[in-house]
């Protein structure tokens, strides 16, 4: 190889950067991130550690990683297990509740169609409310019986609340009092007639 001349202060900084070169590549800390390093920026530069490291760790990375991916796979899947038996058991208590409510309001399959539509339309689960709102609102009210004019709005057949003397009758003669009464029921008919 020829001699090439440099000056001393060139010769300097070559000697030291050898000097720092080789305190990185050796350091236990260092030496590898340093190799690692050349090794990116140098591809052709050759470290035989470095390379018994990659050839050992390179099956056992492409393992580990596998195995990671493995593991997440797993997790995932029970992730999803537990979603679902939560959505089944929210779905079963919900059912539940829709036949509870069935069952003490006496709801037909329509009276239920429209306690769900009701939960559908306020995105709500209380099940409760959404039938007290049916009943409310959708089921026909009964209507109350009016007092026939026939009919005596207030009966007190033993005489308690007040004297009659047509009551004292009923007490002394049952039999009598109700010839007489059917009597009077006839003959008013008839003269309405």
């Amino acid at each position: 190889m020829p001699m090439v001349e440099v000056d001393e202060a060139q010769a300097e900084l070559h000697k030291n950067a050898y000097v720092l070169l080789d305190r990185l590549l050796k350091d236990k800390d260092t030496g590898l991130a340093a190799k690692k390093l050349v090794k990116k920026v140098n591809p052709k530069a050759e470290f035989e550690d470095l390379n018994i490291i990659e050839q050992v760790a390179t099956p056992i990375n492409d393992r580990l990683d596998k195995l990671a991916s493995s593991l997440e796979d797993d997790r995932k899947a029970r992730a999803e297990e537990k979603k679902a038996a939560a959505e089944a058991k929210a779905d079963q208590d919900l059912q539940a509740e829709i036949d509870s409510v069935r069952k003490r309001y006496s709801f037909t399959d329509e009276g239920i169609a429209e306690v769900v539509a009701r939960l559908k339309a306020k995105g709500s689960t209380d099940v409760e409310a959404a039938a007290s709102w049916v009943m409310e609102h959708k089921v026909p009210k009964a209507e109350t019986v009016k007092p026939k004019p026939y009919m005596p709005s207030k009966m007190d057949l033993h005489g308690i609340t007040s004297k009659d003397e047509s009551y004292a009758e009923l007490h002394r003669d049952p039999q009598g009092w109700l010839d007489q009464e059917i009597a009077n029921i006839l003959n008013e008919s008839q003269e309405a007639a």
